[in-house]
């Protein structure tokens, strides 16, 4: 696969957020070390709003990001020690950015800014809650997977080990549900 014109090494923009599926860190890694790609993690706080929209290249740590509290620190710190613990981490070159707003159109700013190569994130889970959840706001996987532009990988998110921040060393055997 090659890059997007213009850019030297092809990026990768990755949801992530904790209770997701390991699975959907575990492959995007995989898939970026496979590619020789950069990958970006983004953390969507969904109560928040979009309050500024800066040059993503002059920024490192929080790109589109509201004002960060303690609770947002806490589950970045969290998230960001999960990602570091995962095997493929030190093969592949990551950052983790804190994003507010509509966790879709949030990722969709962020692949065009980046000019990722293509976007990773789980897809739906199943159950009534999940499911209600869904057509009350919509999925954001089902959202990207028809509207954006460039290719969509959405791993399945209804098994396996859990994202918990709060234990970033756990294994997999500790933190399936």
């Amino acid at each position: 696969m090659t890059a997007f014109a213009g850019t030297a090494i092809p990026r990768l923009v990755i949801g992530v957020m904790p209770g997701q599926a390991a699975v959907v860190i575990d492959t995007a890694l995989g898939a970026a070390a496979a590619m020789n790609a950069r990958a970006i993690f983004a953390y969507v706080q969904r109560g928040s709003a979009l309050i500024e929209q800066a040059d993503f290249s002059a920024r490192d740590s929080l790109s589109l990001s509201p004002e960060a509290d303690e609770e947002s620190g806490r589950i970045l710190a969290g998230l960001r020690a999960y990602i570091a613990a995962r095997p493929d981490a030190a093969r592949v070159d990551w950052k983790l950015v804190e994003l507010g707003g509509d966790p879709v159109r949030a990722l969709d700013r962020l692949a065009e800014a980046e000019d990722a190569a293509m976007i990773v994130m789980g897809g739906v889970r199943r159950g009534f809650a999940h499911r209600a959840e869904d057509l009350i706001g919509g999925s954001p996987a089902t959202w990207l997977a028809r509207h954006q532009l460039r290719p969509v990988l959405v791993v399945p998110d209804d098994r396996g080990p859990r994202i918990d921040p709060e234990r970033p060393e756990a294994t997999p055997e500790e933190t399936t549900s």
